[in-house]
């Protein structure tokens, strides 16, 4: 079982780490879009569209292999105490957010301001609990 926990786990941090490096992407690509019906606009679009899609797989592999790590390796999940429930709603909140701002893009397309600072926001929050989800698995496996 520890060679393939440990596989688990180098598959799990290699995905948060995509996950992050797509937030702060999609951070940058974001700020860089000016006027979304021009050229260069809905070419960004697009590219967004696409690392949108790249970090959705993320946090999916983040969910499968998290959880495959727990069962093999704790029978009793809850008794990891309040650190890692508290990751777990961090989580939960982060692949909301992930999985709402995807939904925007539409939205954003068509020109909708309300849509892209909500964006934004969203993406904030993203960037906000997947740091406190990385301190509290931290302070709960180690």
């Amino acid at each position: 079982m520890t060679f393939l926990s440990n596989i688990l786990l180098m598959v799990h941090l290699f995905s948060m780490a995509l996950g992050i490096g797509v937030g702060i992407s999609i951070a940058v690509v974001s700020a860089g879009v000016g006027d979304v019906a021009s050229d260069a606009g809905k070419a960004m679009l697009g590219a967004l569209k696409k690392l949108q899609r790249i970090g959705r797989g993320a946090v999916i592999l983040l969910w499968l292999t998290g959880i495959a790590m727990v069962v093999i390796s704790y029978p009793d999940p809850a008794g990891l105490g309040a650190t890692f429930m508290l990751k777990i709603a961090a989580v939960v909140v982060l692949t909301g957010a992930v999985f709402y701002a995807g939904t925007l893009g539409p939205k954003v397309a068509a020109g909708d301001a309300g849509a892209r600072a909500l964006g934004k926001k969203l993406g904030m929050l993203g960037g906000a609990m997947s740091t406190l989800a990385l301190i509290l698995a931290v302070l709960t496996f180690s």
